[in-house]
């Protein structure tokens, strides 16, 4: 429990002292799976994206591919700032490795973001950020993605 507070405070403080890209509900940004916008984190650094859902039915996609020739973990997080309890965005993560076999879509226990998801060499990591529940397109999430260095 004290690893998951310092993991939030840890990307809350990021999100605060990072500047990040912003196309606020761009009807039509990568919603599919083919249509990914690729992320690439900086090592032992993040890469954030804000963004808003334009619908309640509109999914952003996200992916990153391990160019790097070193298996990699990586974390995500999704941060939405809104004045209701209502906004419920979370995140999904599929895994797709270099010989084209993938896993499902898997979700945190909470949807807010998952923690060292090993990535080997050669494998995409896709992320999902959809809605709960929908409230309005003016509410913007940002979305973190980490790349912690293997010793």
């Amino acid at each position: 429990m004290k690893f998951k507070k310092m993991l939030t405070v840890l990307f809350t403080s990021m999100m605060l002292l990072t500047f990040s890209s912003s196309a606020n509900a761009a009807v039509g940004f990568a919603d599919t799976k083919a249509q990914a916008f690729s992320i690439q984190p900086k090592a032992a650094g993040n890469e954030s994206m804000s963004m808003s859902l334009s619908s309640s039915n509109d999914v952003d996609w996200y992916k990153w591919t391990n160019n790097t020739g070193t298996d990699k973990f990586i974390s995500t997080a999704i941060v939405v700032f809104d004045n209701t309890s209502r906004s419920k965005y979370h995140i999904g993560h599929e895994l797709v490795y270099k010989d084209g076999r993938s896993t499902d879509i898997f979700y945190s226990y909470d949807g807010r973001g998952i923690s060292h998801i090993y990535v080997p060499a050669g494998a995409t990591l896709y992320t999902r950020v959809e809605a709960n529940v929908f409230i309005d397109p003016s509410i913007v999430y940002w979305l973190f993605v980490v790349n912690h260095e293997l010793d």
